[in-house]
This record gives structure tokens, sequence and C-alpha cells, in this order.
């Protein structure tokens, strides 16, 4: 059976914080020192600049309400649920039913999501699902050494996307290089 699936304003403004600022547009438009980097960015890094733009939306955005930040944290779960899955699928040989039993009992996602990211596991190579949850939680950790020094969202958002969007380790050297 299809479904349609309908967002709200507030869905609406975190897809397009995690879909436009580091996507598609960046990929597109940006001037970068290098082809290398424009042309085939970290995928990780990427996916997880994506979760980060929704922080940031957050954060800075004055529209930016207590359901923003809700829907925000539930995308973060999901991120974790999905490397949790990935993991328990790959490496322990998890059966589906267990995994989606995971799935239905601890991150707040309803069937047509569950059968969605059981589809992405069972079609998708190991690590995969995880990358997101490991860029954005790569990019908090750098955060909390740049926050140490100054205190502005935009301005290491800005850092961040610099020299492209670049491997999560080279990210932290060209960070504390600057």
């Amino acid at each position: 059976e299809f479904k349609n699936i309908f967002f709200n304003s507030i869905q609406l403004d975190l897809l397009d914080a995690n879909y436009i600022y580091p996507g598609m547009v960046y990929s597109f438009y940006k001037n970068t020192a290098s082809d290398v980097i424009y042309n085939f960015p970290s995928e990780i890094t990427l996916k997880g600049l994506r979760r980060y733009a929704e922080r940031v939306f957050v954060k800075t955005n004055q529209s930016a309400t207590i359901n923003h930040q809700i829907i925000h944290k539930k995308n973060i779960l999901k991120d974790i649920c999905k490397c949790y899955i990935d993991i328990e699928y790959n490496k322990k040989q998890s059966s589906m039913s267990e995994l989606k039993d995971f799935l239905r009992n601890n991150c707040f996602l309803d069937e047509l999501e569950i059968n969605r990211e059981i589809e992405a596991l069972k079609n998708e190579y190991f690590g995969h699902l995880s990358q997101a949850y490991i860029g954005f939680n790569s990019i908090i950790d750098l955060e909390k050494e740049y926050f140490r020094y100054e205190d502005s969202y935009l301005e290491f958002y800005n850092k961040l996307l610099k020299y492209g969007i670049v491997d999560l380790e080279n990210l932290q050297l060209l960070l504390e290089d600057d």
C-alpha cells in the first residue's frame, strides 16, 4: 500500500537545512581550492555536516522553536539507531525481526520508516547507515574544541566548509591550523 508522506513546516525547515546548506547547492556552486574535493566530497563529513546544519538552524534562527529542537533530536536518535542496526546486522548477524523490534521499541519510528531503514540496511554496504552519526558526532567533538575559544555556530560552520567537504581527519587538522 502506498502512503503519501506529508511534512509540516518545522520538518521542512530542518529538511532545508539538512539538504541545502551543505548538500547539493554546495556541491554545484562552491568554488574550492581542489577539484578533487569539489567533485568527490567526503561522504561521512557531508552526511555529518547535513545533520549539523540542522543544529546550526536550531541554534541561530530566530524562528526556531522547541518543536524544531525535538525533531532535530529525533533525527539524531534515528541516526544512532541506524548506526546500531548497521553494526548488529553486519557484525553480529542479528535477524531482521530483531532489528525491526529494536527500531519499533527504541527509535520512535513508524512502520513505514522501519521498513525503509531495513531495506536500506539490506541494500547498502556495511557502514553506510552509520555515516551520518559518525560524521555528526565527530563534528560535535570539533565544535567542543572550537567553542573553548569562540562561541559562534555560523562562524564555526563556515570554517568547516572553508576548504571543501574534506575527510574528518583533515578537517580537524585544517581547523587547528586556522
